[in-house]
Parts: C-alpha cells; structure tokens; sequence
C-alpha cells in the first residue's frame, strides 16, 4: 500500500457496480480512500458532507446527468477546483467536448485502457 496516498480520497460514480467494485479495490491497494455511488445525486450528497480528491464518475444520465452534474461542481466555489475524470464506454467525440467543455480535466474511455494505465492517470493527477 502506498503511503502517499492514505489521507486522498476518490469519488466513484458508477451504475455497474461490478466494474465499480474491481476499480475500488484497485485503488484501496494503492492506499486511496474510496466511496462508491450509483448515481449523480449520491455523490452531490456524499460531496456537500466531505470533498473528495478526485471524482471518477461514469458519464451518466439519470435526473441529474453528468454535465448537469459537472457545471454544479464547477460553479460552487467549496467544489470548483475538485478534479474529476470522466471513465466511461461512450466514446464518440461529441460527448468528450461535452464532458471537457462543462470541466471534466479527463475523459478516459473504458476499453481503452488497462487497469494499470487508469491508475497510473489516477496517480500522475494526484501526486503531482
């Protein structure tokens, strides 16, 4: 376990909660605290009691969609400045411009990458 990264915490916001569940342990075996939602507006709860690191969030449309979600983080001055990274199956252009364009910092495309290369972007963002 990584001693860097006891006291960082990670925000997953995911619906299939089996991929959930292998990143979340992923992660808690580099060190990081992980809380796990299934929804947008879970993690607008879980926020407003304690500000994450990082959110890694699924791009997800539900009552509270993922840009709806983005733009509410970003323009709360207690939440702007909280990385979030979009990891997702969709990949087509058009939703990577929405995602960055409302201030996703990265958009990470599910079967792209290895779960060695997503935490590798995980902790080049947070220990740097």
């Amino acid at each position: 376990m990584e001693e860097k990264n006891k006291d960082k915490e990670i925000l997953m916001i995911d619906q299939d909660k089996f991929f959930a569940d292998i990143y979340k342990e992923l992660f808690e075996s580099e060190g990081y605290k992980v809380s796990l939602v299934e929804s947008c507006e879970k993690g607008l709860d879980m926020i407003s009691n304690r500000k994450p690191d990082l959110i890694l969030m699924d791009f997800l449309v539900s009552e509270v969609d993922s840009i709806d979600f983005i733009d509410e983080l970003k323009q709360n001055k207690k939440t702007k400045y909280i990385p979030i990274f979009i990891f997702s199956e969709l990949g087509e252009k058009e939703d990577v411009d929405k995602a960055i364009e409302a201030g996703a910092n990265r958009y990470l495309i599910k079967q792209h990458l290895t779960q060695e290369e997503v935490l590798a972007e995980v902790n080049h963002f947070l220990n740097n």
